[in-house]
C-alpha cells in the first residue's frame, strides 16, 4: 500500500530538522471524517493518519496516527493511538511532544512508553471482553475469569496492555504447556480473545493481533492426548434411564438429561433449547445453526432433530408447569434461567457411580449411542453420524431427500429409544426399512 500524502514532506529527524522542504497542520477535522479510502494520509512533520480499508461488510476501516521519526539513525514509527479517541489536536500535542524530545536530544522511546502506559491494564480489558463475549453465559466467562485469575492475572493482569509483550505471555503459558496442555492452551485462546480485543478498540495496533501464537512459536510441541468423554457401556442404558426417572432430583435437570441421552444432543445444546425450536405438528426440533458446534462457521446450518413420543411427553410435561422461562429447562437456581454447563454432568457421575459404573459424563451419552447405533443396528453410518449433527460427505446428502433422512433418522430415535425403555433386547437388530428393501 503505498502512502498517500496531500502534499509532499521530507523525513523528520532526531534533531527535528527536516530533509527537504515539508509543511505542517496540513490535514483537517472535516477532510479526517470524510476520508474512506486505504493509505497512509501526512499531516506534516511526520505525523501520519493510517486509513484502512472497509470490511467484508462495506463497515468502513479503522484510522489511527502515527509518527515517523528517525531516532539515532534508525527509522522509527510511533502509534500515537487511533482516530477519534484520538482527535486531530490530541496527535499534533502527542507528535509535538516527541518531536521536542527528539531535538533536545533525549530519550524518545520512554518519553512515548510512558505516554502509552496509560492504557488499560490486561486485568481490565480482560473482564471488559469477556462480559460482551458472555451473551448471558455467566457459568463460561466465571470459568474464564477463574482461570486467569489464577494462572494469568497474578503475573500480568496489572501491566498496561502494551507493555503485555511475547516474553510476558510465555511467563504465563510455558509453565503449564507440558504439566497442565489442556490448561494452557484454554490460557492461549483467552488471552488471544483479550489481545484481539485491545486492537479492536484501538489500544493496540492491528498489528499486534497476533502476538500470542507467535510467542508460542518458542514453546516445544505438546504431547498428543486424545481426550475421550467416560461412557456408560450401552448394555448397561436401560438401567441407567430407569435409574435417572426414579432419581430425585429438579424436575428440569431430571427431564433435561433424558431428553439429552433421548436426543443425542450436546450438553449446551439443551441448555439453550428455547420453546421456538420446537415444532410440536412437525415433531421435530431445530437447533440453529448459531449454537452448533462446528469449526468453521460456512459450514454450519440448521440440525433438525427427529423427535421420539417419549421426548414429545418430556416437552408436554416440561410445559404443564406453566414457568415464563424461554428456556425449556430452565434453571430454578441461576439469575439467567440458564443450567449450570456442569450441571448434567454431576447428576450423570451421581447415577453411574451408584450403579457401579464408574466415572461417566454427559457428553458420554453421544458415545454411548453411537456405539450402541454401529453394534446393534443396521442403519447407514451416515444415518447414525447425521444423529449426531457431525458432518458427513455431501454425496449422501445428494443420494437421498432431506425428508428421506430425516425419516430414516426418526426410525433410528424410535428404536434409541425402545431400546432404552427395554423394548428391544441387547441382542435383537433394529433394521433401517431401506436395507430390508434393498
Amino acid at each position: 500500500m503505498q502512502d498517500q500524502e496531500i502534499n509532499t514532506e521530507g523525513d523528520y529527524s532526531v534533531r527535528g530538522k527536516a530533509k527537504g522542504a515539508h509543511q505542517v497542520n496540513k490535514l483537517s477535522d472535516a477532510e479526517i471524517r470524510k476520508l474512506t479510502t486505504a493509505g497512509s494520509y501526512s499531516d506534516g512533520g511526520g505525523l501520519w493518519l493510517q486509513v484502512d480499508a472497509p470490511d467484508l461488510n462495506g463497515h468502513p476501516g479503522k484510522k489511527r496516527w502515527f509518527l515517523r521519526l528517525t531516532v539515532h539513525g534508525r527509522r522509527r514509527e510511533l502509534g500515537l493511538g487511533g482516530y477519534p479517541l484520538f482527535s486531530l489536536k490530541d496527535a499534533r500535542e502527542r507528535a509535538r511532544e516527541r518531536r521536542e524530545e527528539a531535538a533536545k536530544g533525549g530519550d524518545v522511546m520512554t518519553l512515548h512508553r510512558r505516554g502509552r502506559d496509560k492504557l488499560p491494564t490486561f486485568e481490565a480489558l480482560a473482564r471488559e471482553a469477556f462480559a460482551a463475549r458472555a451473551k448471558g453465559d455467566h457459568s463460561k466467562a466465571d470459568k474464564w475469569i477463574r482461570q486467569m485469575e489464577l494462572h494469568a492475572f497474578p503475573k500480568i493482569g496489572a501491566l498496561p496492555i502494551n507493555l503485555v509483550t511475547k516474553p510476558r505471555i510465555l511467563e504465563v503459558i510455558k509453565p503449564l504447556w507440558q504439566e497442565k496442555a489442556d490448561t494452557a492452551r484454554d490460557l492461549k485462546q483467552n488471552i488471544a480473545q483479550v489481545i484481539r480485543w485491545a486492537c479492536a478498540h484501538d489500544y493496540l495496533p492491528g498489528s499486534e493481533k497476533d502476538i500470542v501464537d507467535l510467542a508460542c512459536v518458542a514453546l516445544p510441541p505438546q504431547g498428543v492426548k486424545v481426550k475421550h468423554h467416560a461412557a456408560v457401556f450401552f448394555e448397561h442404558a436401560p438401567e441407567f434411564i430407569q435409574a435417572l426417572r426414579s432419581y430425585q432430583a429438579y424436575d428440569e435437570v431430571r427431564r433435561g438429561l433424558e431428553f439429552l441421552i433421548l436426543t443425542g444432543a450436546r450438553n449446551s445444546e439443551v441448555r439453550f433449547a428455547v420453546w421456538q425450536e420446537i415444532n410440536f405438528e412437525a415433531k421435530t426440533w431445530t437447533i440453529p445453526k448459531e449454537r452448533m458446534k462446528t469449526r468453521k462457521l460456512e459450514n454450519r446450518a440448521d440440525h433438525v432433530v427427529p423427535l421420539s413420543p417419549r421426548c414429545l411427553e418430556i416437552l408436554s410435561e416440561m410445559k404443564a408447569t406453566g414457568s415464563n422461562s424461554p428456556f425449556i429447562f430452565r434453571s430454578v437456581r441461576t439469575e439467567s434461567g440458564v443450567i449450570s454447563d456442569n450441571t448434567f454432568a454431576k447428576l450423570v457421575r451421581i447415577i453411574s457411580t451408584k450403579l457401579g459404573y464408574g466415572h461417566a459424563t454427559a457428553h458420554g451419552m453421544r458415545a454411548m449411542f453411537r456405539t450402541w447405533s454401529s453394534e446393534k443396528t443396521n442403519f447407514l453410518p451416515e444415518v447414525c453420524e447425521m444423529a449426531l449433527a457431525h458432518a458427513i460427505n455431501d454425496k449422501i446428502v445428494k443420494a437421498y431427500n432431506r425428508a428421506t433422512l430425516l425419516d430414516k433418522r426418526r426410525a433410528l430415535m424410535e428404536a434409541w429409544e425402545d431400546y432404552l425403555n427395554g423394548k428391544t433386547a441387547a441382542g435383537t437388530i433394529p433394521t433401517d426399512i431401506a436395507v430390508i428393501a434393498a
